[in-house]
């Protein structure tokens, strides 16, 4: 029963409330008609940037939302718009040009002839509608090569997925993606990555990191900030045994780098696909399409430099472990491609039609791609 003396548990009147109502259409229509945008519950959301996930937990510990440092098309690859084959082949030939010419400028004559004749011709298995396996004439090796970094990708997914999948398995740990930053400095990026190496090895022999990871992969990234200092950074699929709250780790990390506190850690939910799309993540090639001469020559310095590696008890396992034809499934179809010849039936999406062996400039394979690509299949 109501009170009529208590405003706030007074019975509401229901022609003061139709005129409520009234008043606020009435608003409405008037912001309409002026052309005012009210930015409702969706444009709040899209407000923040859409390629960056916020379900991680914070450096802080708190419970508050924030932009994580994994970009969300690691995880949800399918959701973001891909480079078509042609223009991703012909941007990787633009940036080894451009390379090549850096190269030449600084003396490395050796260097810029090893780039122009990098995958200049292919040799591949088709289909006519697909392409399989494509098997270049010459491969420099250089770390800034984008296809050859994208080939040693391809064969150390081949190779640790497999593994990761099987140490996961057998360990009852949980992947992790961390993310170790250090402050910039005016220094050489050899010096950096000194710096970054030695702070990370002090921090694997710390009872902490032993008592809640056991091991696991790490590759370092550059970046360069808008003074031109170096940002080097270390990527690591740690594999965890106990969750832990992210400051005592950050505390640790500032004890053993003395003025660094940043990182960023994210779980990988789906074993094989969620460690596929971070490895992938993690060594992929180098941009160097902005490199300039001095940036190429102080990267050259780093030719006996190890950027990629394993630590932990996951090296040993890594090392002992024999892949058996079960670990096979973890892998997607394109990474066992590597068998195939020609006579083969073509494995894409069911096609049923036999592979046969062509070869091509880089130029005359960029139109037979394009080619594939305008084919509509009816």
């Amino acid at each position: 029963m109501y009170k009529q003396t208590v405003g706030f548990c007074q019975k509401p009147d229901s022609s003061k409330r139709g005129l409520v109502f009234f008043i606020m259409k009435l608003l409405a229509q008037s912001i309409n008609f002026l052309g005012i945008e009210v930015a409702g519950k969706e444009e709040t959301h899209l407000s923040r940037p859409l390629n960056f996930s916020v379900d991680s937990t914070t450096l802080s510990g708190s419970k508050t939302r924030h932009q994580s440092y994994l970009d969300k098309g690691v995880l949800n690859s399918q959701q973001t718009k891909k480079k078509s084959r042609s223009d991703g082949f012909k941007a990787r030939q633009k940036v080894k040009r451009h390379l090549a010419l850096l190269a030449k400028e600084i003396n490395e004559l050796e260097l810029s002839e090893r780039l122009l004749r990098c995958h200049s011709r292919v040799g591949f298995l088709s289909c006519g509608r697909h392409i399989c396996r494509i098997i270049p004439n010459y491969v420099c090796g250089f770390k800034l090569c984008p296809d050859c970094a994208r080939r040693k990708s391809r064969k150390r997914l081949n190779k640790y997925l497999p593994v990761m999948s099987a140490f996961v398995k057998t360990h009852r740990v949980e992947p992790v993606h961390l993310v170790l930053t250090q402050t910039h400095k005016k220094e050489t990026r050899k010096q950096s990555v000194k710096r970054l190496k030695s702070a990370f090895n002090n921090l694997i022999r710390r009872e902490f990191w032993k008592e809640h990871f056991k091991g696991g992969t790490w590759s370092i990234e550059f970046t360069k900030d808008a003074e031109g200092l170096h940002h080097t950074h270390l990527h690591i699929i740690g594999f965890r045994t106990r969750f832990f709250d992210i400051k005592y780790l950050r505390s640790e990390w500032f004890s053993v780098t003395g003025d660094s506190y940043v990182l960023h850690l994210d779980r990988v939910t789906e074993l094989s696909k969620g460690l596929q799309e971070v490895f992938k993540y993690i060594t992929k090639g180098m941009e160097a399409d902005d490199f300039t001469a001095e940036d190429l020559k102080d990267f050259l310095n780093l030719r006996n430099t190890h950027l990629f590696g394993s630590f932990g008890e996951f090296r040993k396992f890594k090392n002992d472990y024999i892949v058996s034809d079960d670990d096979d499934g973890s892998l997607p179809d394109y990474y066992k491609n590597g068998q195939l010849v020609e006579g083969c039936i073509c494995p894409s999406d069911n096609c049923g039609r036999t592979l046969f062996d062509k070869r091509a400039s880089a130029a005359g394979f960029i139109k037979y791609l394009k080619k594939i690509e305008d084919y509509a299949p009816s």
